[in-house]
């Protein structure tokens, strides 16, 4: 089912003359894990934004075209999405002493009694191995424990649809074995998941769709079985190509094969 639907979106930021995206069409279907994969400032980030719903409505700027939400499933998205940012510093409140209070803030503007919030604290800093810093100051922490930090505030909220930006990039091969594994249990719980990324390699195994962006425009927007074939006919990376091939049941080309395929010199 779509969950999430833009037709013909275009975004340019306040002061800007240049669209960040021109005129993105493309579905997020419920329970699907999606890459939405471009290099450094080519839309991903703001793709996300707007699939959130902060843009246009909390990021100053000009859209046009149409988003549409499944009404029965998101009422809100700012509220019913939420989204975990390249840089935790933005994520988190950073006002609170402690790491404890930070995580508890979470709970707190929702309402819960105080033996609940404890025990939502206790299982998150478990689950986001943080019980070591419970007591330290937000600021205090490392980009990686930040990060987990802002990954565990985003798991109090019990959202559907979960959007990660860039989320391993301070991780070291431990944590982001860790995040990987955290992030297909959520895909097993049911979870639409969100994956923004230069990379396809890390979350091969379960990712069902890609969405490829390029300055700003939807090149490829399919299943990750029936990318490989888009791929070898694009200027995108061995890498990814390789990798998308393989997921599509055949062996795996080796370089030159592939460079022929780029070229046309060849038919898969």
């Amino acid at each position: 089912m779509a969950l999430i639907t833009l037709n013909n979106v275009s975004i340019t930021y306040q002061g800007s003359t240049n669209a960040a995206l021109k005129e993105i069409s493309c579905t997020i279907h419920q329970g699907r894990s999606v890459l939405i994969q471009s290099e450094s400032g080519h839309g991903k980030t703001t793709l996300g934004y707007v699939l959130q719903g902060v843009f246009p409505s909390l990021i100053q700027g000009k859209m046009e075209g149409s988003i549409v939400y499944q009404p029965d499933v998101i009422t809100q998205p700012c509220r019913d999405i939420g989204m975990c940012f390249k840089d935790p510093n933005d994520h988190l409140s950073m006002i609170k002493d402690s790491v404890y209070d930070e995580l508890a803030f979470v709970c707190e503007n929702h309402g819960l009694a105080p033996e609940e919030i404890s025990f939502r604290v206790k299982t998150i800093a478990r689950l986001c191995d943080l019980n070591h810093v419970l007591h330290q100051e937000p600021q205090s922490l490392t980009m990686s424990e930040k990060q987990r930090l802002s990954i565990g505030a985003l798991m109090y909220f019990d959202v559907d649809t979960l959007i990660f930006d860039e989320p391993m990039v301070y991780f070291d091969a431990y944590e982001k074995k860790w995040f990987l594994h955290l992030v297909e249990d959520l895909k097993k719980q049911g979870k639409t998941i969100v994956l923004l990324d230069h990379h396809v390699e890390h979350y091969d195994t379960f990712i069902d769709d890609v969405i490829v962006l390029s300055e700003g425009c939807v090149v490829y927007s399919g299943t990750i079985q029936e990318g490989w074939s888009y791929m070898m006919h694009s200027s995108t990376s061995f890498e990814v190509l390789t990798r998308i091939h393989s997921r599509s049941g055949k062996p795996v080309m080796n370089l030159e094969e592939a460079l022929k395929c780029i070229k046309g010199e060849e038919h898969v």
